[in-house]
């Protein structure tokens, strides 16, 4: 599953990627795809 950002202007992320950033790049929250 990918999570992307509330922000949605960073890529999509894979969930350990999104546990070990906690925050995208654009500052958003990770929320998964579906």
């Amino acid at each position: 599953m990918k999570y992307y950002s509330t922000n949605k202007n960073a890529p999509l992320a894979s969930l350990q990627e999104a546990v070990v950033k906690g925050l995208a790049p654009d500052r958003g929250l990770y929320m998964p795809e579906r």
